[in-house]
């Protein structure tokens, strides 16, 4: 555990504030410090409408838990192509993990695949 500056403890309450962050518990440490234990959670939703229709079905198959390749199959375009079109996606998210791709789609945008 690291001191903060001044400077950087406001920014980190101010990120807690914002919902960046998510209190876990408050310890009073005896010697009149209090010390908040958090961790960091994604609280805003991601911008899926940003998402083109064609981002949208490759990630509703990475969800499904498809390759690059058998997503290529399915939607009959390049495995290079599903890669672009996943680098994209990602970029436009917020650069999730694929992990975090197939954790978050179902329960904000349903998981059809459409060719």
């Amino acid at each position: 555990m690291r001191r903060a500056s001044p400077a950087e403890a406001a920014a980190i309450w101010q990120q807690l504030l914002r919902g960046d962050w998510g209190e876990v518990d408050r310890i009073d440490d005896g010697c009149g410090r209090r010390l908040v234990l958090a961790r960091f959670s994604r609280s805003r939703p991601r911008p899926w409408h940003l998402l083109s229709r064609r981002e949208k079905s490759v990630v509703a198959a990475v969800a499904a838990g498809r390759s690059n390749r058998q997503i290529a199959e399915l939607l009959g375009i390049s495995v290079s192509t599903v890669a672009g079109h996943l680098r994209t996606a990602r970029k436009k998210l917020g650069d999730p993990s694929r992990l975090d791709l197939v954790r978050e789609w179902g329960s904000s945008c349903g998981s059809e695949v459409s060719g």
